[in-house]
């Protein structure tokens, strides 16, 4: 790329004559108009429905004040700086973006979009990072100019620039996530160097995760006084860090990953010898239990996930919190990475050995069974064997590329609809998409409308079953109800939730 400004220039919305002030556009704003917003959530934006049923019922007695001390000193620590996640509410933002003073807006994210896609099969990491977070600071500059979003309070300004966040990345995810950017070229060989080196990391850390899956808590120098609330937390950490390839917003994937050292955090907080000493000693076991948390999950591309935040998660946004457990996150895996005998502590080398052993011949079996079952899916029928893929899907995801599928006419211009329109749907997996004409899905069905809200429904209360379930499983002696009051007054967010059950169970 021997001009960055003249790529940029390319890419500036004031320089297309679509541009036009007489051009109003009606129907790209028509075009984002989504009565049923609920089909984009994050792992922890179920929050307006948990508020109507808190109302519903309440803890009685004791377990009220238990609750209220809980959750007031949750509160007090975050007036004190250790914030919890903000809430984010896309559908607000939506909302405005709907709003027919904004359309120079929904124009400016329109061109974008579409000369990123079209433009260039691939940009390297590196131009796609520029690019990106250039675009989005621009955008937010342009806020300042436009309603409904000039006249937004700090809130619902950071609410707003999430938003666009999580539009544009959500568009561009096959683009921007190496292992989706290697499925959508078919092969490595058109790759450029930034995702072919997630991708190799990737698989050099699962690798070392299966060689090393095996150890125990002594051979990272994890004291254990309690192994069975350990191996569950342990457990459960695990899962949540899993759930990072769910979604495609950098912010969903940090939040899975908060969740997940959140819970480490808990358990060291309340069940780590000399806990009560600071905050310094759980500092110092937080790593090394991390560590052992990674080598015994089942997180795949978790280098890509890592990159991927790193790359498109602004800078502004990565602050406390989120930078502190990013950087962990990825020093654990640095270790991992470098993972060899003189890494560990062992006390005995013949137990060692053998067990190192034991897991190698338990891993050739597995590669065999998968190898097996792989030839199998080949040896399918067509449509069967274009079902399979190496990457998980959610059902979070299928919702969002049924919104993203109404929103088509926004990302796509209308004197070249039909030169870019399959560059476009590259940008968004197809795999649950609405396949009908541009028109029928800008303007869905009612059927259409109420079928994908019955959906979210179900989902809405599967996550807030699952959630209880875990904390059920984590808190197997604490009241039912005691644990379901707590999640509805952290609307169901695993890590609060985690921390609040805690301090409870005192």
């Amino acid at each position: 790329m021997s001009d960055q400004k003249e790529i940029l220039e390319q890419f500036d919305p004031l320089t297309n004559k679509d541009f036009s002030d007489n051009d109003t556009d009606k129907s790209t704003t028509e075009s984002i108009n989504d009565p049923s917003d609920k089909r984009n959530k994050g792992p922890n934006e179920l929050e307006k429905k948990c508020d109507s049923q808190s109302d519903d019922s309440s803890p009685k007695g004791t377990e009220t004040d238990e609750v209220e001390r809980a959750i007031t000193t949750e509160e007090e620590q975050q007036t004190n700086g250790h914030d919890d996640e903000p809430f984010f509410d896309f559908q607000l933002f939506i909302k405005q973006l709907q709003d027919s003073r904004s359309v120079p807006l929904v124009k400016y994210i329109k061109s974008f979009l579409e000369k990123f896609v079209t433009q260039r099969q691939l940009w390297t990491t590196e131009e796609q990072q520029k690019l990106i977070n250039d675009f989005k600071l621009f955008i937010y500059g342009k806020f300042d100019e436009y309603e409904p979003f000039k006249s937004l309070d700090e809130v619902k300004l950071h609410n707003a620039k999430e938003g666009i966040e999580k539009l544009v990345m959500g568009k561009l995810y096959t683009h921007c996530f190496a292992p989706f950017t290697k499925k959508r070229l078919r092969n490595t060989v058109l790759l450029d160097k930034g995702h072919k080196q997630d991708l190799i990391a990737d698989k050099k850390l699962r690798e070392k995760i299966e060689e090393f899956r095996f150890i125990e808590p002594d051979n990272l120098d994890i004291i254990i006084v309690k192994p069975n609330k350990l191996k569950t937390f342990v457990n459960y950490s695990g899962i949540e860090l899993d759930k990072v390839n769910n979604f495609k917003a950098p912010r969903d994937k940090m939040v899975c990953i908060l969740n997940s050292c959140k819970v480490i955090f808990g358990y060291l907080k309340h069940y780590e010898p000399g806990s009560d000493d600071g905050d310094a000693k759980g500092a110092d076991s937080f790593i090394p239990l991390l560590i052992y948390t990674i080598l015994k999950s089942k997180v795949q591309f978790l280098v890509s996930n890592v990159k991927y935040i790193e790359r498109f998660r602004l800078e502004e946004f990565l602050r406390g919190e989120e930078s502190y457990y990013l950087s962990s996150i990825q020093a654990a895996i640095d270790f991992i990475m470098t993972l060899d005998v003189r890494s560990l502590t062992i006390n005995d080398y013949n137990v060692y050995n053998e067990r190192y052993h034991q897991n190698k011949i338990k891993l050739e079996k597995e590669k065999e069974v998968i190898k097996e079952k792989r030839l199998q899916k080949e040896s399918s029928t067509t449509s069967l064997s274009s079902k399979a893929t190496d990457i998980s899907r959610h059902p979070f995801d299928e919702i969002t590329n049924s919104m993203f599928s109404v929103f088509n006419d926004l990302f796509i211009s209308s004197g070249d609809e039909e030169s870019s329109k399959a560059e476009v749907e590259k940008a968004t997996p197809t795999h649950n998409t609405i396949t009908t004409t541009a028109t029928q899905q800008v303007h869905m069905t009612e059927a259409q409308e109420e079928d994908i809200g019955v959906i979210v429904e179900q989902m809405e209360e599967n996550e807030r079953n699952e959630t209880m379930l875990t904390l059920q499983n984590m808190f197997p002696d604490m009241d039912k109800d005691l644990i379901e009051d707590v999640c509805r007054a952290k609307k169901y967010r695993i890590g609060p939730a985690v921390d609040a059950l805690l301090m409870l169970s005192d």
